[in-house]
């Protein structure tokens, strides 16, 4: 029997697959993605905090500085909500707890009373509502999908 020889790849379908390649290259370190993505987080940050706290979405803010893009905040309350509070924020913390501290006054199940628009409450803390996280944590997801499809075009592979 004859032995027959079946090229899968051609110097031109390297040639052309490293163009492709580069041009992804260049887009996933470009400010123009970078900057999209940041505003995509932006948009999943405002969905979340929406959730538990509409009076303090205008203190959620975005910067994109050469090849990194950031959502964030420097307010307090949407801080607390974050990684929780008190005894209950122990209960159910944060997945990143690092340098946070629950019931850093030793509150425990007696809990202690704030002030809220005139109004006084009482609470043993917050569970952690990880607006944040759950953004960044969607948008890897996210980006990896969109890694995968684009190589899934570039080698014309379906699953």
């Amino acid at each position: 029997m004859a032995r027959k020889n079946i090229n899968i790849f051609s110097s031109d379908d390297i040639e052309s697959t490293r163009k492709m390649l580069d041009e992804l290259s260049n887009y996933l370190s470009s400010n123009q993605m970078i900057e999209e993505l940041t505003n995509m987080a932006y948009g999943e940050v405002i969905k979340n905090v929406s959730e538990y706290s509409k009076n303090h979405l205008g203190t959620i803010n975005t910067e994109v500085a050469g090849n990194v893009g950031r959502v964030y905040t420097n307010d307090s309350v949407l801080i607390y909500n974050e990684y929780g509070t008190g005894v209950v924020g122990s209960q159910n913390p944060h997945p990143e707890t690092d340098g946070w501290q629950y019931d850093i006054n030793s509150h425990g199940d007696i809990g202690w009373w704030y002030q809220d628009n005139g109004e006084w409450h009482w609470t043993k803390g917050l569970p952690a509502r990880q607006g944040f996280y759950d953004a960044r944590e969607k948008m890897k997801q996210i980006v990896g999908d969109k890694i995968n499809l684009t190589i899934e075009k570039i080698f014309n592979y379906e699953k």
